[in-house]
């Protein structure tokens, strides 16, 4: 169960109905993990991959402690509606490059720790274009 407890449970609901999620909540059920439908399950596939530690031989991401610091606050500090515009918004405008949101269609085509990993690169690449201080790149 997320640490949001006080939110209602049909705001998850309806958020889970989001392609993303619907994409998270297959690749969990792959997994042989089961979606907790307080939480979003994109979220849930993020916090998932990133436990297992699927980031770690990704030379790029040298910022892991970073990232799961990013991963608890959009767990218990933003509301589950921000969580979605952040990650997916209304998907890519024009102009806007693709690694700043993420694909349901990339998601659906991946197994679930390539699913999760694409994931968590999509939202560090959020996190660098926001914040150009934490880039990874040389």
């Amino acid at each position: 169960m997320s640490a949001q407890q006080f939110i209602d449970p049909r705001v998850y609901n309806k958020l889970n109905l989001l392609l993303p999620n619907q994409a998270a909540k297959q690749k969990l059920l792959q997994a042989k993990v089961k979606p907790d439908p307080e939480q979003l399950h994109l979220l849930q596939l993020m916090k998932w991959g990133y436990s297992k530690g699927l980031l770690e031989d990704d030379p790029p991401l040298r910022s892991l402690s970073d990232l799961g610091s990013l991963l608890e606050t959009m767990d218990y500090h933003m509301e589950p509606v921000e969580v979605m515009q952040a990650l997916w918004g209304n998907g890519p405008d024009e102009g806007a490059p693709a690694a700043k949101w993420i694909d349901p269609r990339v998601l659906a085509k991946l197994n679930p720790e390539q699913a999760a990993t694409y994931a968590l690169q999509q939202l560090q690449a959020l996190k660098e274009s926001k914040d150009p201080t934490t880039s990874t790149r040389h």
